[in-house]
């Protein structure tokens, strides 16, 4: 039903405008036609009138199925606010429920994405979320004598004050998404935040064992974690959280048995699938990864982190999905979630070198959103200057100084922009500042041409011979070119 109201209202290509049009003009020419021409008669015109109105409608709804309306998701984000919160692992534990239960609750909705990343996308702030068009919800938490207050405050709007049982984890997080579900405008009911019910005590056990594995008791929690198992082995949080415990321990078939446990027991579950998938690309395990992304991108389209997963895989593996290029994938996941950076520097990457004017406006598009991102603005002063745009590359370079005084790879590309322009003092004077701060070696590289212009060859061969020491192997092509260097400046060359 949905499809056919976003048809009737015109969220096709081309909007019902396009339609209208196109039927009359159809009209118009055979009234034309019989009018002018004298050759058809008007029961004729009538009847093609109906019949071209009719094909006209078929081939246009032909094109909405195969290429239908890409609208925006119900976009939700529900954070902990854990400075105004006590104690800490209460709101963590809430939101994590809350957003399992809503996801449940919701499919087709994006709902906190960067829940589970291992490392690589963490939580954009408020701002971002909120230019990115999310719902933006915050938990705190004030413990009482029997039950524990809590807020949940909505940006730009009103604040809700609940009253929840801590030690009934489950019923609590059914009441605050109760609650967001009412503020949505949807009438469902919430629904329970895993496959089977879990027993609250233990599950108020867990999160506080997780709080204490975040701030560095890894050995406590996971006596815990062991300990919930043991007493009920279908405790599906539990194995996930010993599996991300054994993986940063290096135990990593310990963490393979607990991830697969673990999507075992939720196998309706976008994030144990990701999870897993995520963990098997982690070990560079492409043909164990390939299966449960592949589920993921099948039954829940709405996860936007499976678009950067996928692209990982060897292109051959990717021929048999609807989104079978990286382009293709990463530009669904950004359209999900605009503000993942790590999707859009992916995207990114596939036309620096060959479409300056795409990448900087993909990259325009997340300073919106972020206006201070480093990686981005880093990526599009390379842009820039990839297009020849010196001056906007040098201008993107020093707004990152003045964001990050100290960022050495903004210094090392100022370095190269002055190399590259022969102001060689200016030069050098970037490239040991870069050292400084961490840089890369290729400023070892780099100080030897600029050494070896300035007539220093004492100083551009220790450059030289600094790189090639860094050398990081066989295939480190600015180390093999400082040897050559060198070796020349040996040999009485002023090069």
């Amino acid at each position: 039903m949905s499809n056919i109201w976003y048809f009737l209202s015109g969220e096709v290509p081309g909007g019902l405008f396009l339609l209208i049009v196109l039927l009359l003009i159809l009209i118009v020419i055979l009234e034309f036609v019989r009018r002018v021409g004298q050759t058809m008669p008007t029961a004729i015109c009538r009847r093609w009138q109906i019949r071209g109105s009719l094909i006209i409608v078929l081939a246009y709804a032909l094109v909405w199925i195969g290429s239908p309306p890409r609208l925006d998701p119900l976009r939700i984000a529900l954070l902990a606010d854990s400075s105004q919160s006590e104690p800490a692992w209460l709101a963590d534990a809430l939101v994590d429920l809350t957003s399992r239960s809503l996801q449940r609750t919701l499919p087709q909705a994006v709902i906190n994405p960067w829940a589970g990343a291992f490392n690589e996308y963490p939580q954009p702030g408020v701002g971002m979320l909120d230019v990115a068009k999310y719902h933006v919800y915050q938990i705190q938490c004030r413990p009482g004598a029997d039950k524990s207050a809590v807020k949940v405050l909505k940006l730009h709007s009103a604040t809700h004050d609940l009253l929840i049982d801590s030690n009934d984890l489950p019923a609590s997080c059914r009441k605050i998404a109760k609650l967001l579900l009412d503020d949505l405008g949807k009438k469902s009911e919430a629904a329970e935040p895993f496959t089977k019910p879990l027993n609250p005590n233990q599950l108020a056990s867990l999160y506080r064992a997780e709080f204490w594995l975040a701030n560095t008791a890894p050995d406590s929690a996971q006596l815990i974690f062991q300990s919930v198992l043991d007493s009920d082995s279908t405790f599906s949080l539990a194995h996930l959280y010993l599996a991300g415990l054994f993986e940063r321990k290096g135990d990593f078939a310990g963490a393979q048995n607990h991830y697969l446990a673990a999507a075992r027991l939720e196998t309706d579950a976008n994030r144990t699938f990701l999870d897993l998938g995520e963990f098997y690309l982690r070990q560079h395990d492409w043909a164990n990864a390939e299966p449960p992304l592949k589920v993921v991108a099948a039954k829940y389209p709405q996860t936007a982190r499976v678009y950067y997963d996928l692209i990982h895989l060897h292109p051959a593996r990717l021929l048999d999905l609807r989104l079978n290029t990286p382009e293709k994938l990463l530009r669904e996941g950004l359209r999900l979630d605009p503000a993942n950076e790590a999707l859009r520097l992916q995207l990114v990457n596939l036309f620096i070198k060959v479409d300056g004017l795409t990448s900087q406006s993909i990259l325009n598009d997340g300073l919106k959103i972020n206006p201070k991102s480093i990686p981005l603005l880093l990526k599009l002063g390379a842009a820039q200057l990839y297009s020849g745009n010196v001056e906007s590359s040098k201008k993107t370079y020093n707004r990152i100084l003045a964001f990050e005084s100290k960022n050495a790879t903004a210094v090392f590309n100022l370095g190269v922009i002055d190399y590259r322009a022969k102001k060689y003092s200016q030069c050098v004077e970037n490239f040991t500042r870069s050292l400084e701060w961490g840089g890369p070696v290729d400023c070892f590289y780099f100080l030897g041409l600029a050494y070896t212009a300035l007539g220093k060859a004492d100083l551009a061969k220790a450059a030289y011979q600094k790189r090639w020491e860094l050398r990081s192997g066989k295939d480190d092509a600015f180390a093999e070119l400082a040897r050559r260097q060198a070796d020349s400046l040996k040999t009485g060359s002023s090069e």
